[in-house]
């Protein structure tokens, strides 16, 4: 085989390998832990507190930028997601992959697996966790 094929072939080689690595070091979603964010538990806390009242007063799907409480917002989502089985803060997503903070109801919460079809949970504190989806 000529030389400059077999260095075009190492070439292809060399970028797949440093886009493979690029994806999960940093690209791939994580758990979140209450240090993650600015104010820690307090600040999941204050979340979860608003998001026990859009569960009861906002329309279920995506909520709107602008209808997030301060609380909420505070987290930095990229989407907010209400359900009558809880909320969903989307912190971080890539392709088929997203990441972030769930706040289930009570009687959710105590159902909820380490995993399940869905993806992982990580409890954070009785109401609150991280949750990682591979979809």
């Amino acid at each position: 085989m000529k030389t400059w094929l077999w260095g075009a072939l190492l070439g292809m080689v060399l970028v797949v390998a440093l886009a493979t690595g690029w994806f999960f070091l940093f690209l791939n979603p994580r758990h979140y832990d209450a240090e993650d964010f600015a104010g820690g538990l307090d600040a999941l806390n204050a979340a979860e507190v608003a998001s026990s009242m859009l569960r009861t007063t906002a329309p279920r799907g995506v909520l709107p930028k602008e209808s997030w409480p301060t609380a909420i917002e505070a987290l930095h989502p990229k989407k907010v997601q209400v359900y009558p089985t809880g909320v969903l803060v989307k912190l971080h997503g890539v392709f088929m992959l997203e990441s972030g903070i769930y706040f289930p109801t009570p009687k959710v919460a105590a159902k909820i697996e380490a995993h399940d079809s869905e993806g992982t949970y990580q409890k954070i504190t009785d109401s609150i966790y991280s949750y990682r989806v591979k979809g």
